[in-house]
């Protein structure tokens, strides 16, 4: 074996021997010490209720005015120690702070646990002597760099163990005070109503995270309205509907306005039936453009095929082209449309030129329809349930009609 070899075995196996025998050196020096030192650790526990929200700087402060260092720091508990004498005056300045809830003290028997770390720490020291003495007769570069190794390991032992050593005789030569301070709950205010509800929406979440105002400048990007509806309808000449002048029906109603920059693509699909002298029945799928004007109002412009008419020679089928002029206003609870448009029908030579007023048509509608119902609405976009109502003035087949409408819808539409 190599003599570099042999001076790494020596080592550890001294450090190894001060490492397994702590105990055993321990319970020598207790044998060769009969009248070993008696060390006792007095804890004294306290629960106290501080009446000031500040209260834990005045126990600190009372802590120091008897003597005290505070060790230990954590939330509303804190940890010191202080001479014995002092105990009755620090319960008399705590009780001056508060209520003492409880207090009580414990005795713990450090002795044992101090010779044992006196025995530890002298098999700790010994070991770094010995290692010391080795390194003194020199050796090569490894066998060195090994050697201060096992050195620095060992003195850092002899450190640990004298630390936890003072520890253990400062717990047993003082008062261990450990408090449990309960402080004050801050009062607490009910929200101030501001006389304008706006002004609640003021401050820097409002800049950071907007949420219910709508910003200047922002315009409709993307717009759906489903509408169910009754209807009815009464025509001022029964005798140009074959004797009937009363209609009733049902309807869904379906338009919507997409990627509007500025101007967009526009629909109305509508699908009718119902009943007055036989089987009315009206259908039509409108598509064209429509164009926001700012963020309340849209117009758009349509047309396409439909069909429509009124079974048993009421009112004749035919086909429908028509053209329709539409807008919708938002005023937050309250919304309207209005449309008016004119149809061309093909294919039923008796409802030519059956309108009046019409300008270029056959047949003419013109309406007013409000929604009522609160928006539930975001910087960018609004939705809404609403109840509505409205009334549609008809000329067909040399007559005039008004129909009044009642029915339920949701809309929405996004922002940008």
């Amino acid at each position: 074996m190599r003599p570099g070899s042999v001076r790494s075995v020596a080592i550890a196996l001294i450090a190894g021997a001060s490492v397994a025998t702590p105990a055993a050196a321990a319970e020598t020096d207790v044998a060769a010490a009969p009248l070993r030192e008696i060390a006792l650790a007095h804890t004294l526990n306290v629960a106290l209720v501080v009446e000031r929200p500040n209260g834990i700087d005045d126990v600190l402060a009372s802590i120091q005015a008897v003597g005290g260092k505070v060790r230990t720091r954590a939330d509303s508990r804190l940890g010191a120690v202080l001479p014995h004498a002092q105990r009755d005056a620090l319960l008399g300045r705590l009780r001056r702070l508060g209520a003492v809830q409880s207090f009580r003290v414990t005795v713990e028997d450090l002795s044992e646990s101090i010779a044992t770390a006196e025995a530890q720490l002298r098999a700790d020291r010994e070991s770094v002597a010995r290692i010391e003495r080795i390194g003194q007769r020199g050796g090569s570069v490894p066998e060195q760099l090994e050697t201060s190794r096992e050195l620095a390991e060992a003195q850092s032992a002899v450190a640990r163990r004298e630390l936890s050593l003072a520890e253990l005789r400062a717990r047993s030569e003082g008062l261990n005070v450990e408090l449990a301070l309960t402080l004050p709950q801050a009062e607490s205010f009910a929200p101030a109503r501001l006389p304008f509800p706006w002004l609640a929406e003021l401050g820097l979440d409002s800049l950071r995270f907007p949420t219910t105002r709508t910003e200047p400048g922002l315009r409709v990007d993307d717009y759906f309205d489903g509408e169910l509806r009754l209807a009815g309808a009464r025509a001022a000449d029964a005798d140009a509907f074959g004797g009937s002048s009363t209609f009733v029906s049902g309807a869904i109603d379906m338009r919507w306005l997409t990627n509007a920059e500025p101007f967009g693509f526009a629909g109305n699909l509508l699908v009718e039936l119902g009943g007055g002298g036989g089987f009315l029945y009206h259908s039509r799928l409108l598509l064209g453009s429509g164009v926001p004007l700012g963020s309340r109002v849209i117009v758009s412009l349509a047309a396409g095929p439909g069909v429509g008419g009124v079974t048993g020679g009421v009112v004749p089928a035919g086909l429908l082209v028509p053209v329709e002029l539409w807008t919708h206003l938002d005023l937050g609870w309250l919304h309207a449309s209005a449309f008016a448009s004119e149809s061309w029908v093909l294919a039923a030579q008796a409802r030519d030129q059956g309108a009046e007023h019409a300008l270029f048509g056959d047949e003419l509608a013109a309406g007013l329809i409000l929604g009522v119902g609160e928006p539930n609405a975001s910087t960018y976009s609004r939705r809404r349930s609403s109840v509505r109502f409205g009334a549609v003035y008809r000329e067909s087949l040399g007559t005039h009609a008004i129909e009044l409408r009642l029915g339920w819808g949701h809309g929405a539409l996004s922002l940008r």
